[in-house]
């Protein structure tokens, strides 16, 4: 915090100039327009982030099967991680199927 004010007081009205020290806009703000809609997930994204929580997981599993191999965890907490992990993993995909398979787009 010191380093970031006495770079702002050497520098002057430089960071204001070059749109540095911006305000940020209120929340209020973004409330208060009534012409602009929430905006619901798509397929597309479900899909997308159901297929990065399967490989972080997949990712996860490889990881517990290293230091197992090379003696970092215990066997008993390995085998107990695995099998919770493979469970999660079985979950995700079986959601990213359904997905797949069943997902309507919302009407607009």
């Amino acid at each position: 915090m010191l380093g970031t004010r006495r770079a702002a007081v050497t520098l002057g009205a430089w960071p204001v100039l070059l749109g540095w020290c911006r305000p940020q806009r209120p929340l209020t703000y973004l409330r208060n327009r009534p012409h602009v809609r929430k905006r619901t997930p798509r397929k597309k994204e479900y899909i997308r982030f159901s297929v990065f929580a399967l490989s972080s997981c997949h990712e996860t599993e490889v990881h517990l099967d290293m230091l197992y191999r090379t003696h970092s965890l215990p066997e008993p907490s390995c085998r107990q991680l695995t099998k919770e992990y493979g469970i999660l993993g079985r979950r995700l995909n079986r959601f990213l199927q359904g997905v797949i398979r069943n997902h309507r787009e919302p009407v607009d």
